[in-house]
């Protein structure tokens, strides 16, 4: 009961910014010091990440879900894991939330390590966009 009322309070209070179109969003800063902080029930592992990133926030005890509620910081594994290939992490930030995904959790441990980084450069926001270990090509 108590997921669903923060799940409640989250969008009410939050009212996530609708965008559509191809909207650039490298220059924007967002300040998410607001945002509650979930991650996946499915990997009871995440639980001390997302502790890390809560307290570096100092925002409310983090909690799992089965899936991502958005206007939150979500962190999840996503198992993939490619062979040849290799492991990476992707951090992507909007306006109405964060979504950190590793695909093992040395990945993600390295994904919350880089927002706190980011987060200490900047007091607190993070430009728009994605944030990766992994080749970006363009």
């Amino acid at each position: 009961m108590l997921r669903v009322v923060v799940i409640a309070l989250c969008i009410l209070v939050l009212s996530c910014t609708s965008r559509s179109g191809n909207h650039e969003l490298v220059n924007e800063r967002f300040d998410i010091n607001h945002l509650p902080v979930f991650y996946s029930e499915k990997h009871p592992e995440l639980r001390m990440f997302a502790e890390r990133v809560s307290e570096y926030l100092a925002s409310p005890a983090p909690m799992s879900m089965s899936r991502n509620p958005v206007c939150c910081i979500w962190l999840q594994m996503t198992g993939w894991s490619p062979n040849p290939g290799w492991d990476g992490y992707i951090i992507l930030v909007q306006p109405g939330g964060v979504r950190i995904e590793g695909s093992n959790i040395q990945q993600v441990e390295l994904a919350v390590e880089r927002i706190i980084n980011e987060l200490d450069k900047t007091g607190g926001e993070l430009s728009g966009g994605i944030f990766t270990n992994y080749r970006v090509k363009n």
